[in-house]
């Protein structure tokens, strides 16, 4: 008698998901992709941002009570906005971004030359 055996393998999708947690973010990368909810936070630990990174829906944004200057009906003015201007991936992420391409001037390093930029975006 002869029996033969057959082995059915299931592929199974290898991915590898990992829980993403720092002072300013919070969330899931699977395959090297944010997916799920991801909560990005402000300087006082404060969740400003929640994105479902899966379906690309914003599903909270802190409110923000500051006044923006505004051009509206040909003048300038201050006003409150109802959407608030916040960096995708939240305001420390943008500012880490920002700090991490900063380069000085050689010349201005030796000498010790330091001084503040302010920065405008629109």
């Amino acid at each position: 008698m002869r029996i033969t055996i057959f082995l059915l393998l299931t592929s199974i999708a290898a991915y590898s998901q990992e829980l993403i947690q720092t002072d300013f973010e919070k969330g899931y990368v699977k395959d090297g992709v944010k997916y799920s909810v991801w909560q990005y936070f402000n300087a006082n630990k404060e969740v400003e941002l929640a994105i479902n990174h899966t379906t690309g829906r914003v599903l909270y944004v802190i409110k923000d009570t500051s006044d923006y200057i505004i051009f509206k009906d040909g003048q300038w003015t201050t006003s409150k906005l109802d959407i608030h201007p916040i960096p995708l991936e939240g305001s420390l992420n943008f500012f880490q971004a920002i700090n991490a391409k900063i380069q000085y001037p050689p010349k201005d390093l030796l000498k010790k030359n330091m001084g503040k930029v302010i920065v405008n975006f629109m």
